[in-house]
């Protein structure tokens, strides 16, 4: 048990030093995230989609969503919520069939977006 306090006064020491606050107030700021932590990871054991988190300044988490749904039930879940057009869903290739439209005739059946 020793080793864990240990380590978890250097988090917290590290924590103040980069965000140029106390020690108490780091240790504030950690027990604000932990609740909202606790239910980000509900949120992912019930499928919504998204494309990561981080907290503000506050301590407030802001989730990365992928659609509506998603965003809908992140804001119920008391979360600051953002839709973002270049996030990690966005920039993974999707297999699609057929030419788009508007494409011309050389390009291929199926190819990767």
């Amino acid at each position: 048990m020793h080793g864990n306090l240990l380590a978890a006064a250097e988090m917290v020491a590290a924590l103040a030093d980069s965000v140029s606050v106390s020690a108490p107030a780091a240790v504030r700021h950690l027990d604000e995230q932990a609740p909202q932590q606790q239910r980000f990871t509900t949120l992912a054991r019930e499928g919504v989609r998204r494309d990561g988190a981080f907290f503000d300044r506050s301590s407030r988490l802001t989730v990365n969503v992928q659609d509506a749904a998603s965003a809908e039930k992140a804001e119920e879940a008391r979360f600051k919520v953002r839709v973002p057009q270049h996030g990690a869903s966005a920039s993974r290739p999707r297999w699609t069939r057929g030419p788009p439209s508007g494409c011309p005739r050389a390009c291929p059946r199926g190819r990767w977006t």
